[in-house]
């Protein structure tokens, strides 16, 4: 895969390809012209029968389109409603999240993080480089000083929260995650209509758990981004873009002194250990 350098928030460029940021729309003003024929005096504006004739057409008007708003304010209430009563149908080439219930997403997230060993657990932990790619523990495991803000990490995702002991830490990673974040995940992925795959959410606990302000845009950038792009180009490209103010524009990656080569390599190398692991358990 080609590999693309990263310079500069892609939402702040003057000039962003339009495969992955989309169009802007234009809007244009409809001008009405009405002609009065003048020819006699009984369409003369000032004769009774015209304003009369006027009148009653303008009353016509205004029930036509009262008729016509009504029928679409039907249509649309109608159209909410078959939605809300009727399941939707998943077919076997998509299973995208508008399309298959909620509590069946929340089962497969659950089996992905039940516990600490379990996949996606270990997945992220060989990311943080505190398991190894069978589900053993590394030296790191027990504790370790974060390199990037110097507080004690413990357990398999470095958890950095008070915690009794490396166990205790996995447990309130795992609660944290099965709670908050991966609730906040499925919510992101059902509104902006994208299909939700095991990688992808694992990749993005992945950057929750990294750095939540990143991961809480995760999901948002890549529907951005997987616009004419392969899984795991666009996969690559949100986790960078997450570090990214989205008012501002600017880069905040601290923990990588704001360099985006060093946040880049980071990533990537996050993102293929999580391939890598998913692979090996499959």
């Amino acid at each position: 895969m080609q590999q693309q350098v990263y310079t500069a928030n892609p939402l702040h460029q003057t000039q962003v390809p339009e495969q992955y940021w989309g169009r802007e729309r234009m809007c244009k003003a409809r001008k009405r012209t009405e002609r009065i024929v003048d020819s006699s005096r009984r369409c003369h504006p000032r004769s009774r029968r015209y304003r009369r004739t006027a009148t009653t057409a303008r009353f016509k008007r205004i029930r036509a389109l009262v008729g016509a708003a009504t029928l679409v304010i039907l249509a649309v209430a109608y159209k909410l409603t078959s939605q809300d009563v009727t399941p939707h149908v998943q077919s076997d080439s998509s299973h995208s999240i508008s399309s298959v219930p909620i509590p069946d997403l929340r089962a497969e997230a659950h089996e992905l993080f039940a516990h600490a060993d379990s996949v996606g657990a270990i997945a992220i932990g060989v990311a943080e480089g505190t398991r190894t790619i069978e589900g053993e523990q590394t030296e790191s495991w027990s504790s370790h000083i974060d390199s990037g803000n110097g507080v004690i990490n413990q357990g398999t995702f470095a958890w950095q929260m008070e915690a009794a002991s490396p166990e205790a830490a996995d447990q309130a990673a795992i609660h944290h995650i099965q709670n908050e974040v991966i609730p906040h995940i499925l919510q992101d992925a059902q509104r902006e209509g994208i299909t939700l795959e095991p990688e992808i959410l694992v990749q993005a606990v992945d950057l929750w758990n990294q750095a939540p302000e990143a991961g809480a845009d995760f999901i948002e950038n890549f529907k951005q981004c997987q616009r004419g792009s392969q899984l795991e180009e666009a996969l690559l490209c949100a986790r960078i873009y997450s570090y990214y103010d989205p008012v501002t524009g600017e880069l905040e990656a601290p923990g990588f002194d704001n360099d985006i080569a060093w946040l880049e390599q980071d990533q990537r190398r996050r993102l293929n250990t999580i391939q890598q692991v998913l692979r090996f358990n499959q």
